[in-house]
């Protein structure tokens, strides 16, 4: 009788999820990583917050799930959020630090090289832990490795043979991403100012041959891929990057256009795509602002109230471009282009 108390008692406990900086992130980039992680949790605990807030939910959030969560004719009181809540509550309680996280497959050390990862002939191996990286996906380690640009950083959770978890989940920022994050005067979202975001989303967005990326895209900092990259942890829900052919740059549901057109599908669950929860993350935070910023159903980014009666002219609103489009090679090239012109007009 007594240890089935003491089990109850205990599984009623929080999971004590943690998380560490590894060495290989080191002087300013220790803290540079510390920071957006930081902001990350942030954005996790905000958006539990505004999923589980006692009364009725904001209408504009209620308009957030249904924008990236719902299938068509779906509205967010029909939806479970179950495992939504259930991923931005464990990336919240991730937030104490561990300096020596051992084998706990609940707990996530992030890495800014790639010194411990070794490529053999049968694939890539973690010297560290020695063990092999479960079905990897070779050519996102070698973009990773190779300074290709679209991959920002990977995730990986260590399993046995019965793909059970057995160590920390590791998150390695690649290191093109780390340096050229190192050079960017917004580093986070915290860092944008007003007259550089106001610049940003002025300038006219280029339609690539792969179709247009929106606005809210281009807030792809540090801080929100960390997010991204904590959901695919243990703590996190163990999301996916969903195949999504129709976005023929990766093949995945990345970015808003493709997040939003996974959910109308229907075809498989929104809430378990990596992408569609740091969006939603990142809608929220906006959300949060004095005074407060939205999403448009296109992606733009506003001061206008959707769910107002009567919207106002706002300098956030995005403005139909016509200027002749231009092939871009990847999603962060438009990105890269983009802050560069932001930060030429607000200096």
């Amino acid at each position: 009788m007594t240890f089935k108390i003491s089990f109850t008692l205990l599984s009623l406990l929080p999971c004590l999820y943690a998380y560490k900086i590894d060495a290989s992130c080191s002087g300013n980039d220790a803290s540079l990583m510390k920071t957006a992680a930081e902001q990350a949790f942030d954005m996790a605990s905000q958006a539990y917050d505004a999923l589980t807030v006692t009364g009725m939910r904001d209408s504009n959030v209620d308009r957030l799930v249904e924008l990236l969560f719902c299938r068509e004719g779906q509205t967010a009181a029909e939806l479970d959020t179950s495992a939504l809540i259930n991923s931005f509550l464990g990336i919240r309680q991730m937030r104490n630090e561990n300096a020596d996280p051992g084998n706990n497959p609940d707990e996530v050390v992030i890495y800014c090289n790639m010194d411990r990862l070794e490529e053999r002939d049968d694939g890539w191996y973690d010297t560290e832990s020695g063990v092999a990286l479960a079905d990897p996906p070779d050519h996102q380690l070698q973009e990773c490795r190779d300074k290709k640009d679209r991959t920002l950083m990977y995730t990986w959770v260590p399993e046995n043979d019965q793909e059970q978890p057995i160590g920390p989940g590791q998150v390695t920022i690649c290191p093109w991403f780390l340096q050229y994050s190192r050079q960017l005067k917004y580093k986070t979202f915290k860092d944008i100012s007003s007259k550089y975001l106001k610049a940003l989303f002025q300038i006219p967005l280029s339609t690539t041959k792969l179709g247009p990326f929106e606005p809210i895209d281009t807030v792809n900092l540090l801080d929100k891929v960390l997010l991204h990259e904590f959901t695919h942890t243990v703590a996190g829900g163990r999301t996916d990057d969903v195949n999504w052919p129709d976005n023929e740059m990766f093949g995945k549901a990345y970015g808003w256009t493709s997040c939003k057109e996974l959910a109308k599908s229907g075809q498989v669950g929104a809430e378990f795509n990596a992408d569609t929860l740091a969006l939603f993350g990142s809608g929220v935070r906006l959300l949060k602002q004095e005074p407060p910023s939205y999403i448009t159903d296109d992606g733009r980014i506003t001061k206008n109230n959707p769910a107002a009666k009567r919207a106002v002219p706002s300098y956030f609103e995005y403005p139909t471009s016509t200027a002749p489009s231009r092939a871009f090679e990847t999603f962060i090239t438009v990105i890269k282009e983009r802050r560069a012109m932001a930060t030429a007009f607000s200096s």
